[in-house]
């Protein structure tokens, strides 16, 4: 019997099935994203991307400081809207949208599979940066064994 993890990793991976121990290629439905955004926009910045795969499967919603404590948190917000902006994600929530999984589901989205960006970043950008023990612990918590 498959665990609901397995499910959404094989539909996402386009394999027959899953185990524990095995890494995947997953591409889910829609990724979400939120204050932490700049994170990802810092890396994509040192590997010299340009584009994204599909825009369409990213959302991003700013919910975790509203309004901005200091003048980081401001200039945080700021890389993420301008990241939006230039790299054509529609699905882009403002501070005062709401909170970032309420706000999905809200719009329509709670029927796609949801996962943490941050996670997913580190486990593709952070290696190749240098950083291998934060990928492999990464790498090991995306396992579902």
């Amino acid at each position: 019997m498959e665990t609901i993890a397995e499910k959404v990793l094989v539909r996402a991976a386009g394999v027959d099935r899953v185990e524990p121990g095995v890494i995947v290629d997953a591409f889910p439905d829609l990724v979400m994203s939120h204050t932490a955004t700049w994170r990802s926009v810092d890396v994509m910045r040192q590997l010299g991307a340009d584009r994204l795969y599909d825009p369409s499967r990213i959302a991003i919603v700013l919910d975790h400081v509203a309004p901005t404590k200091t003048e980081k948190y401001a200039a945080d917000q700021r890389t993420s809207r301008q990241f939006a902006r230039d790299y054509g994600i529609k699905k882009f929530y403002d501070v005062d949208a709401g909170i970032a999984r309420l706000v999905l589901m809200e719009e329509g989205m709670s029927d796609r599979a949801i996962w943490s960006w941050a996670r997913i970043r580190i486990a593709l950008f952070m290696e190749p940066l240098g950083r291998s023990d934060t990928t492999s612990a990464t790498r090991r918590s995306l396992r579902f064994g």
